[in-house]
């Protein structure tokens, strides 16, 4: 069902902003329109993950009392994805390719918009350092595998020869997870779908990309960039882990990445 509903809003934003760019030429007369490009990034990714547990009368600094519920307790345990896990985790570096629309030059000002789509992978722990403070939560993982859709607009400044172009991209992001997610060694398989609020986007939340276009030769061109995909609406209680364990129930997760790095567009296909 989840896929579905992501699906469906997949194909209503896409069709959206296709239609409203080409007008009346063809989605296909679109899609066929893209070039290949190579990048090469460095990216992290941050989750923040929140539970109900009983209140024991103990203080904790990763806990207060629920306010509606004053014998429970909200904690607080904050993740960083990648090849580690705690909060020290390493980033992760590699090369990709990617599809893009060439960039049509406006004159000195630019405005346009359009729609992305990508592919993610979560993967993280909470540290056994970490761990030592979060009892009855003694061990917390996920793995988890998804696409992330970002309708925005862009506008930037675009010279014809005095320096390089700069573009800022912005919009709300919708995504849908699938995978595994661990709480002290008993794994549960979840499905998540998420996304930003447009009343937020005034707060930096959602989608934001900066790009400094340094060569364009072509249709391609070689440029530096970094992008934040932020989603802080949180998703339905017990979501992230659905079952009760060891006192501690309603699992809820909020997900932060950030992208940078260099990229090529080419003048193929």
């Amino acid at each position: 069902m989840a896929v579905k509903i992501i699906t469906r809003w997949m194909v209503v934003i896409c069709g959206t902003f296709i239609f409203s760019e080409v007008s009346s030429a063809s989605v296909f007369d679109y899609l066929n329109g893209y070039n290949l490009g190579i990048d090469s990034i460095s990216s992290s990714d941050n989750v923040h993950v929140t539970y109900e547990r009983d209140y024991s009368g103990a203080p904790s600094k990763n806990c207060s009392v629920n306010a509606d519920d004053q014998t429970k307790m909200t904690c607080n345990v904050y993740l960083q994805g990648g090849r580690g896990g705690g909060f020290l985790s390493e980033y992760l570096k590699g090369y990709g390719v990617f599809l893009q629309q060439p960039f049509k030059r406006q004159g000195l000002y630019y405005f346009g918009y359009d729609v992305g789509f990508g592919l993610r992978v979560l993967k993280g722990a909470l540290s056994e350092r970490d761990a030592e403070e979060t009892a009855p939560l003694t061990s917390l993982s996920f793995q988890m595998y998804g696409v992330a859709a970002y309708p925005y607009i862009q506008f930037g400044i675009t010279p014809a020869q005095t320096w390089p172009d700069f573009l800022i991209s912005i919009g709300p992001v919708i995504q849908a997870f699938m995978g595994q997610v661990s709480v002290n060694e008993r794994p549960e398989t979840v499905a998540i779908v998420q996304g930003s609020k447009l009343a937020n986007l005034l707060s930096l939340q959602g989608f934001l990309g900066l790009e400094l276009v340094l060569w364009r030769f072509g249709e391609g061109a070689f440029s530096l960039f970094s992008n934040r995909y932020l989603v802080s609406s949180r998703v339905e209680k017990g979501a992230f882990y659905p079952k009760e364990i060891d006192g501690m129930s309603h699992f809820s997760a909020t997900f932060q990445n950030s992208v940078y790095g260099m990229k090529l567009l080419l003048n193929w296909p």
